[in-house]
């Protein structure tokens, strides 16, 4: 598991070497209306062009396991709901 803070070329490269993976879409600082978001690594929606992926409001923590990332988002005492609805995991 590795997590990506105001490192976008990094984050980029990650998904890149590891379209088989999984990413965590986590707000900076998290509130418990804003949902924390899983994704496929590949997902369109965590990195369109021109974005700022991980230097803006939000961080990325990335995974090969589905299960680690959501076992790390119950763990931790981030504030938000995690949400495996995107249109990339159906």
């Amino acid at each position: 598991m590795q997590m990506f803070v105001d490192a976008d070329e990094a984050y980029l490269a990650w998904t890149r070497w590891h379209a088989e993976g999984y990413v965590l879409n986590v707000g900076r600082t998290p509130q418990p209306a804003t949902p924390i978001v899983l994704h496929l690594a590949v997902c369109e929606l965590i990195a369109e062009p021109g974005q700022r992926y991980t230097t803006g409001e939000s961080i990325k923590i990335c995974s090969l396991g589905r299960q680690e990332l959501i076992e790390w988002a119950e763990r931790e005492e981030v504030d938000g709901e995690l949400s495996t609805d995107c249109h990339c995991l159906s």
